[in-house]
Protein backbone atom coordinates (compact mmCIF):
# COMPACT_ATOMS: atom_id res chain seq x y z
CA UNK A 1 0.00 0.00 0.00
CA UNK A 2 2.56 2.61 0.55
CA UNK A 3 4.09 1.65 -2.50
CA UNK A 4 1.09 2.71 -4.14
CA UNK A 5 0.47 6.15 -1.82
CA UNK A 6 4.31 7.38 -2.14
CA UNK A 7 5.38 6.60 -6.13
CA UNK A 8 2.14 5.15 -8.59
CA UNK A 9 0.19 7.87 -6.90
CA UNK A 10 1.36 10.77 -7.86
CA UNK A 11 2.95 9.49 -11.40
CA UNK A 12 -0.54 8.26 -12.34
CA UNK A 13 -1.57 12.13 -11.15
CA UNK A 14 1.06 13.64 -12.95
CA UNK A 15 -0.01 11.26 -16.26
CA UNK A 16 -3.31 12.83 -16.00
CA UNK A 17 -2.58 16.00 -15.44
CA UNK A 18 -0.27 16.12 -18.51
CA UNK A 19 -3.35 14.74 -20.64
CA UNK A 20 -5.75 17.31 -19.57
CA UNK A 21 -2.99 19.70 -20.01
CA UNK A 22 -2.47 19.03 -23.77
CA UNK A 23 -6.36 18.36 -24.75
CA UNK A 24 -7.14 22.22 -23.31
CA UNK A 25 -3.85 22.94 -25.61
CA UNK A 26 -5.51 21.06 -28.58
CA UNK A 27 -8.92 22.33 -28.19
CA UNK A 28 -7.51 26.37 -27.82
CA UNK A 29 -5.46 25.84 -30.71
CA UNK A 30 -8.41 24.35 -32.71
CA UNK A 31 -10.59 27.29 -31.39
CA UNK A 32 -8.03 30.54 -32.09
CA UNK A 33 -7.19 28.61 -35.80
CA UNK A 34 -11.18 28.28 -36.70
CA UNK A 35 -11.31 31.76 -35.46
CA UNK A 36 -8.77 33.09 -37.39
CA UNK A 37 -10.32 31.90 -40.49
CA UNK A 38 -13.82 31.82 -40.34
CA UNK A 39 -13.92 35.66 -39.76
CA UNK A 40 -12.18 36.06 -43.22
CA UNK A 41 -14.28 33.98 -44.63
CA UNK A 42 -17.73 35.28 -43.23
CA UNK A 43 -16.79 38.39 -44.76
CA UNK A 44 -15.91 37.26 -48.27
CA UNK A 45 -19.24 35.48 -48.77
CA UNK A 46 -21.05 38.04 -47.74
CA UNK A 47 -19.41 40.29 -50.82
CA UNK A 48 -19.52 43.70 -49.04
CA UNK A 49 -15.78 44.21 -48.89
CA UNK A 50 -13.28 43.57 -51.89
CA UNK A 51 -11.50 40.19 -51.47
CA UNK A 52 -8.25 41.32 -51.75
CA UNK A 53 -8.96 44.18 -48.79
CA UNK A 54 -10.18 41.24 -46.63
CA UNK A 55 -7.31 39.02 -47.35
CA UNK A 56 -4.64 41.87 -46.75
CA UNK A 57 -6.32 42.91 -43.79
CA UNK A 58 -5.95 38.69 -42.57
CA UNK A 59 -2.50 37.92 -44.38
CA UNK A 60 -0.70 38.02 -41.29
CA UNK A 61 -2.91 36.16 -38.90
CA UNK A 62 -3.79 33.66 -41.20
CA UNK A 63 0.10 32.57 -41.19
CA UNK A 64 0.45 33.16 -37.67
CA UNK A 65 -2.37 30.90 -37.21
CA UNK A 66 -1.52 28.08 -40.00
CA UNK A 67 2.28 28.25 -38.40
CA UNK A 68 0.62 27.82 -34.66
CA UNK A 69 -1.76 24.75 -35.44
CA UNK A 70 0.62 22.53 -38.06
CA UNK A 71 2.09 21.12 -34.36
CA UNK A 72 -1.47 19.93 -33.67
CA UNK A 73 -2.27 17.93 -36.53
CA UNK A 74 -1.12 14.31 -36.33
CA UNK A 75 2.09 13.13 -38.47
CA UNK A 76 -0.08 11.52 -41.10
CA UNK A 77 -2.04 14.41 -42.27
CA UNK A 78 0.62 16.86 -41.95
CA UNK A 79 1.52 16.11 -45.69
CA UNK A 80 -2.50 17.07 -47.04
CA UNK A 81 -2.01 20.03 -44.37
CA UNK A 82 0.69 21.48 -45.96
CA UNK A 83 -0.52 20.63 -49.42
CA UNK A 84 -3.74 22.96 -48.48
CA UNK A 85 -1.76 25.13 -47.09
CA UNK A 86 0.28 25.84 -49.48
CA UNK A 87 -3.50 25.77 -52.37
CA UNK A 88 -4.81 28.36 -49.40
CA UNK A 89 -1.65 30.64 -50.39
CA UNK A 90 -1.55 29.74 -54.22
CA UNK A 91 -5.87 31.14 -53.95
CA UNK A 92 -4.84 34.43 -51.67
CA UNK A 93 -1.95 35.39 -54.33
CA UNK A 94 -4.51 35.18 -57.15
CA UNK A 95 -6.55 37.70 -55.22
CA UNK A 96 -6.80 41.24 -57.06
CA UNK A 97 -8.54 43.85 -56.39
CA UNK A 98 -11.97 44.64 -57.00
CA UNK A 99 -11.28 47.96 -59.39
CA UNK A 100 -8.38 45.65 -61.00
CA UNK A 101 -10.88 43.37 -62.24
CA UNK A 102 -13.97 45.67 -63.17
CA UNK A 103 -11.02 47.17 -65.31
CA UNK A 104 -9.94 44.22 -66.86
CA UNK A 105 -13.07 42.97 -67.50
CA UNK A 106 -14.25 46.07 -69.19
CA UNK A 107 -11.42 45.88 -71.26
CA UNK A 108 -11.35 42.58 -72.68
CA UNK A 109 -15.06 42.51 -72.49
CA UNK A 110 -15.47 39.38 -70.22
CA UNK A 111 -17.64 38.97 -67.47
CA UNK A 112 -16.85 39.67 -63.79
CA UNK A 113 -15.36 36.80 -62.83
CA UNK A 114 -15.64 35.24 -58.92
CA UNK A 115 -14.02 31.91 -59.40
CA UNK A 116 -10.82 33.20 -57.48
CA UNK A 117 -12.85 34.21 -54.54
CA UNK A 118 -14.88 30.78 -54.67
CA UNK A 119 -11.59 28.90 -55.00
CA UNK A 120 -10.42 30.92 -51.85
CA UNK A 121 -13.41 30.10 -49.67
CA UNK A 122 -13.09 26.35 -51.18
CA UNK A 123 -8.93 26.20 -49.60
CA UNK A 124 -10.35 27.96 -46.34
CA UNK A 125 -13.22 25.32 -45.88
CA UNK A 126 -10.14 22.36 -46.50
CA UNK A 127 -7.72 24.43 -43.87
CA UNK A 128 -11.25 24.54 -41.51
CA UNK A 129 -11.55 21.03 -41.97
CA UNK A 130 -8.39 19.59 -39.84
CA UNK A 131 -9.35 21.79 -37.27
CA UNK A 132 -12.53 19.75 -37.02
CA UNK A 133 -10.41 16.75 -37.68
CA UNK A 134 -7.80 17.18 -34.68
Amino acid sequence: MSFFSNILAPWLAHRLTIGRDRNKALRDACAKFRSSFSEAKVSLDSGKIDAHTIISKFYAQHDEAIIEFRHYVARSKRKRFDASCETFRQCREKIQPGLLKFYEAEATGKLFDHSDIQKLCGAIDDLLAFADQT
